[in-house]
């Protein structure tokens, strides 16, 4: 996936500067051309607007992308939406998210998937939780309070390793 941060919408760009800015080769570039990405004429040497330019790569990872549902999670290995092994995740806070690790349920590869900290009532409904990691109240990150979902209630199991603590550290 291409990122367009550093691409000024207003400058023009040549295949070289382009090459350089993604870290692609030109040849990738002029490939981009005969895709559609648009020139500003047909002239040598090929001038490319930046608004053009960032367009097109949001078009193009556009249709890269892998919808998932929110129980799954995709799997680089099998290059499918998947779910986790015996529904059961890993959580852990990274800056205002939660990531949730797992399992592949078909080839036992690790898999990761970034979700709001406001689904983790949902997470805890449609996975087994194995380990929470650094889980804080976002509001008072500075004080490291540990999410509290409102809905718990005293006769919830304590959370328990299982064979997922083999594959993943």
């Amino acid at each position: 996936m291409l990122r367009t941060k550093g691409i000024k919408y207003m400058f023009c760009y040549s295949t070289e500067e382009i090459a350089g800015l993604l870290n692609v080769s030109e040849k990738t570039i002029r490939n981009w051309r005969s895709d559609g990405l648009k020139t500003i004429d047909d002239k040598q040497p090929y001038l490319i607007r930046g608004l053009d330019l960032i367009e097109f790569i949001k078009k193009k990872n556009s249709k890269s992308k892998k919808p998932t549902e929110f129980n799954e999670m995709f799997c680089l290995s099998c290059k499918e939406a998947r779910t986790a092994y015996k529904r059961e995740v890993k959580l852990e806070q990274q800056s205002k998210m939660i990531v949730a690790w797992a399992l592949c349920s078909e080839c036992k590869t690790k898999m990761r998937k970034p979700y709001k900290i406001e689904a983790f009532s949902d997470l805890k409904k449609n996975f087994t939780l194995v380990d929470e990691l650094r889980l804080c109240d976002s509001k008072k990150a500075s004080s490291n309070f540990q999410i509290n979902d409102k809905k718990e209630n005293a006769n919830s199991e304590p959370i328990q390793g299982g064979l997922f603590d083999e594959y993943i550290d």
